[in-house]
C-alpha cells in the first residue's frame, strides 16, 4: 500500500507569510512502515500536523480539482507531494477532445462530473455539512 492523502477539510490563514490564503487538509494514510517514514521527513518535523485523534495530516495550498483521496509521493528532495497525474491526465483529454470532437468531451466532461458527484455524496454521507450545501447546488444545476 502507497501512502494515500484524503482531503478533510480546509481553513483561511490568519496570520504569518501567507495570511488570508487558503490550506486544505489531507489526513495521510498508509501502513505502518510508510508512516513511520513519512514522520521522519524533514518537511513533517518542520510543520508537523496531526489530526484530534493523532492522524497524521498535511496542510498545503494545492488541492485537486478532482479527487479527493489522492497518493503521494516522495520527492527527489525528500519531501512528499500530492501525486495529482490523474487530474492533469484527465484534464489534458478534456483538452485535446475539445478540439478534435466535441461529442467525446461533453461524453467525458459528464463522466469526470459523475466521479466528483459520487465523491461529494460519500463526504455528505460523512456527516461533513460543507459538502451537503455543494451537493444541492450540483443537484440544483442537473
Amino acid at each position: 500500500m502507497a501512502l494515500q492523502a484524503n482531503y478533510v477539510g480546509n481553513y483561511i490563514r490568519t496570520a504569518g507569510e501567507h495570511k488570508g490564503k487558503t490550506f486544505h487538509i489531507y489526513t495521510i494514510s498508509g501502513n505502518t512502515a510508510e508512516l513511520k517514514l513519512y514522520a521522519n521527513t524533514k518537511q513533517f518535523k518542520a510543520y508537523p500536523r496531526k489530526s484530534a485523534t493523532g492522524e497524521l495530516q498535511m496542510h498545503t495550498m494545492y488541492m485537486d480539482a478532482l479527487r479527493d483521496t489522492l497518493p503521494l509521493y516522495l520527492k527527489q528532495n525528500g519531501d512528499y507531494t500530492l501525486d495529482q497525474s490523474e487530474t492533469r491526465k484527465d484534464t489534458a483529454r478534456m483538452a485535446l477532445l475539445q478540439d478534435s470532437s466535441p461529442a467525446l468531451a461533453n461524453s467525458l466532461q459528464a463522466d469526470l462530473q459523475t466521479r466528483c458527484l459520487v465523491q461529494v455524496r460519500q463526504l455528505v454521507q460523512l456527516q461533513m455539512p460543507s459538502y451537503r450545501n455543494l451537493l444541492q447546488v450540483v443537484k440544483m444545476q442537473n
